[in-house]
């Protein structure tokens, strides 16, 4: 297929609300950055169905779980800019090298890094990414946030680990 055919059919599937479009967030940051968008499902169980997962025990014990769950976290935040109303303000950033913030929410003109992860077994490599973004949005960045399958919020790394349910 020509390129120009496969973004005619995913403006379909965006404006039929299939799939949501997270733009690269790339303000003062450098030419280091990726700028091309992310692809996410709006509804996570068309995803395990396109990619063969029929059981809920391939999908939270396989392979995928991690995209999927970062696709759950995103997709949730799409939902709650529309229910508002409102154009979703949501971003991502990815340098060349390899740090990523899987999910920027724009807001009152303050920045909001969160970082998705599928396990409750927090390390500190996974606040990295959030404290080195941070360091280069300075103070219109706000403490990053981790979801994750926690039991509660805690302080985690000068960041916070909050239950994936606790989203909103």
């Amino acid at each position: 297929m020509s390129v120009p055919t496969i973004k005619k059919w995913l403006s379909v599937l965006e404006a039929s609300y299939q799939i949501f479009l997270l733009p690269p967030h790339f303000k003062n940051f450098g030419k280091r950055i990726i700028k091309s968008p992310k692809l996410y499902f709006v509804d996570t169980a068309i995803a395990t169905f396109l990619i063969g997962l029929h059981a809920a025990e391939a999908t939270l014990k396989g392979p995928m779980i991690g995209q999927l769950f970062e696709t759950a976290v995103v997709s949730e935040w799409v939902k709650a800019f529309y229910h508002r109303g409102e154009r979703p303000e949501l971003y991502y950033w990815r340098s060349k090298s390899g740090i990523e913030v899987d999910l920027i929410v724009d807001r009152n003109a303050r920045l909001y890094p969160f970082e998705v992860k599928a396990t409750s077994t927090l390390l500190p490599p996974h606040a990295e990414s959030l404290n080195k973004w941070r360091a280069l949005a300075g103070s219109t960045s706000e403490k990053g946030i981790i979801f994750a399958p926690v039991p509660h919020r805690f302080s985690f790394k000068e960041c916070y680990a909050v239950p994936w349910n606790d989203i909103f």
